[in-house]
């Protein structure tokens, strides 16, 4: 048996392999491959945490932004950029764009994993980089046509441009009429 742990090392839960009995000992080889194969599971389940995180995370943040801009059609993410910082204060690295792809306020684990100089700045051009940047044409394009409100884009090419290699949930909030008014994105947190 091999126990399988969460990354604070709490057990929950073990691999075992049965044999009949008489039947040979396992070897030292298949001893190793059930051990990679519990880290591999406590892998698996490291992922889903931290998915499941950023999930709710984003989904909490884009009520409370929602809930913002329900309450009167004249505002603008500009507008009310004090209100949006006191938002972005999670555990997980957060930030909310207006419709133009400027970035209105981030947290600081937001900018940490993404700025590279300033800590403002349009996703199309410097100071962002990695999974903030790619594809972002596409993704934007989704978003703000009705395509897709809630994206979720986990970039392969940006691992030498960030800390680590992110997953960046990412919803569009819009005004009752359906316009869309600004963009949230929430990162999971942790190693990849």
């Amino acid at each position: 048996s091999c126990p399988v742990r969460t990354r604070s090392g709490d057990p929950i839960g073990a691999l075992t392999l049965l044999r009949r009995p008489g039947a040979r000992p396992f070897s030292a080889d298949e001893v190793e491959l059930l051990r990679e194969l519990a880290a591999k599971v406590e892998d698996a389940v490291a992922r889903v945490e931290r998915f499941s995180a950023a999930w709710v995370a984003r989904d909490e943040l884009y009520e409370s932004v929602g809930q913002l801009f329900s309450l009167d059609d004249s505002l603008t993410p500009a507008a009310v950029t004090d209100q949006l910082m006191d938002l972005v204060d999670g555990p997980a690295p957060q930030a909310i764009f207006d419709v133009n792809r400027h970035l209105v306020v981030a947290s600081d684990s937001f900018l940490e994993l993404f700025a590279a100089g300033a800590p403002t700045g349009d996703v199309d051009e410097a100071p962002f980089v990695g999974c903030a940047h790619c594809e972002m044409t596409d993704l934007w394009e989704q978003l703000l046509s009705g395509i897709s409100d809630f994206i979720v884009n986990h970039c392969e090419q940006c691992d030498s441009l960030v800390r680590a290699q992110v997953g960046i949930h990412w919803v569009v909030v819009r005004r009752p009429d359906g316009t869309p008014v600004a963009v949230v994105a929430v990162c999971e947190s942790g190693p990849q």
